[in-house]
This record gives C-alpha cells, structure tokens and sequence, in this order.
C-alpha cells in the first residue's frame, strides 16, 4: 500500500489557503453591488411629463419618489407616487399625483449600465383648475416603465426612467379649455433619477 507523498498534501493546503481569501472577497463584492438580493432602495425623481390626450397642454415637468426591493438579484417590487403638472393654458392647469405600485427586472449587461423593464397598476389622481369647469378624478392605470442605472458605489445609483401610462377616464367630459375626454388617454414622462441603497 502506497501512501502520497506529504510535499503534494502541503502544496494542496497552500493553493487553498491562498484561493479562500480571493473567494472570500469575491462573495463580498457581489454582496455590497447595489443590485443584490434583500437590498432596499429610496428612490427620487425629477423630469418631463406630458399627456398625449386631444387638447392637451404643451409638455411640463414633475418630481417623485418611492421605495423598492430586491426580492433576487434581478427582481424588484415598489411602491411610487409622483406630482406632474401635465401643462398649462394661460391660468387653467392640469395636474396629476400617479400612485403606482411597480414591479421590474433588471438585465444584466458586461458594462456599467443595468437597464430594466417593468410594469405597474395604480391609481391617478387627476385635477383640472382654473378651466371654469374644475373637476378632480380618481382613474385607474397600467404603465410599461424601461430605464437604466449604473452605481456610483454600493449605496448610491444614478439612472434615466422613462415610462408610458394608459389611463381610464371615467366619463367623456367636455372641458371649456381642455376639450372632451376621451375613454383612455396616454401619459409619458422621463426623469432623472436617483436611488440610495441600504
């Protein structure tokens, strides 16, 4: 009976002694990347929003915030509410706060660049003033949200978020200012956005 010889028992030891701190680092990394499961992010946006529907106004611009989580490295639910003032005509203004709750999917590219796709429902409260007819309205909606992040570091990212909203109206109003609404309408906005992750 032949035993090994003891120089390749202690060669062995060496190569996974060495190995375990790089793999330990390794783990670490991925740990501490903003996208990893369990992380939670807080989220702010500023940009452009705009309705698509018939007599809208010209475009204008809203802010938002919300929250998130990573449920796996790719997978995230969150809650969002935004204020957008879609436009104005002279005095008469729209304005909208959309209360969405969010799911998205993050792609996985080889640059520093992680775009994602997603959707949503929620809730848009809709107010017309100043028009001589002023009305609020609770409307349901689904947006198809896509954007991209990159990480500045393990706790703060910056990114673009555009999305697309159909919106149902719940009656076909005639507006003296804003003309008649229609049974769906359209929304788009584009925001810069950032996120601090813990």
């Amino acid at each position: 009976m032949t035993f090994p010889n003891w120089r390749s028992w202690v060669l062995a030891g060496c190569v996974a002694a060495a190995a375990l701190p790089a793999a330990t680092c390794a783990q670490a990394a991925m740990s501490q990347e903003p996208w990893h499961r369990g992380a939670a992010w807080t989220t702010f946006r500023v940009g452009y929003a705009k309705s698509l529907e018939g007599g809208a106004p010209n475009a204008m611009g809203g802010f938002g915030f919300g929250f998130s989580r990573m449920m796996t490295d790719r997978v995230s639910v969150g809650l969002f509410i935004h204020d957008e003032l879609l436009g104005k005509f002279g005095a008469a203004a729209q304005i909208e706060i959309p209360i969405t709750a969010e799911y998205a999917y993050a792609l996985e590219w080889s640059t520093a660049l992680r775009p994602y796709v997603g959707l949503g429902l929620g809730a848009f409260y809709h107010k017309i003033y100043r028009s001589g007819a002023d009305r609020t309205d609770l409307l349901p909606a689904m947006i198809y949200k896509f954007g991209a992040d990159t990480a500045l570091d393990p706790h703060n990212v910056l990114g673009m978020d555009w999305r697309v909203a159909w919106v149902l109206n719940d009656d076909e109003t005639i507006d003296p200012v804003f003309g008649k609404s229609k049974p769906t309408s359209i929304r788009w906005s584009v925001k810069l956005q950032y996120s601090r992750v813990f």
